[in-house]
């Protein structure tokens, strides 16, 4: 499965625009609830990390995809498991 497959799946699943902000680091910028919430997408594999680190709102180092285990919270390996293992709600 391919990143723009799992993107295609994002889109249908209504995940696109956590994606994006994950993707460019604004996600961390918010208030708790929402980096809580991105990290459970990122646990269960509904999204991925982005290729390069970014910070949280304080300084903290966030982590790529590239940084983490295969198939840990946040690889690309854990949103190919979570879209191919596991069946969509619509």
């Amino acid at each position: 499965m391919t990143i723009q497959e799992i993107k295609n799946l994002q889109a249908e699943n209504g995940f696109s625009e956590i994606q994006d902000l994950i993707d460019n680091g604004q996600i961390w910028k918010f208030e708790g609830s929402v980096g809580r919430n991105a990290m459970d997408l990122l646990r269960n594999g509904a999204c991925f990390l982005p290729e390069v680190r970014t910070r949280d709102y304080y300084g903290n180092l966030i982590p790529s995809r590239m940084d983490v285990k295969a198939g840990t919270c946040g690889s690309l390996e854990n949103s190919i498991n979570f879209y191919s293992l596991k069946p969509i709600l619509k």
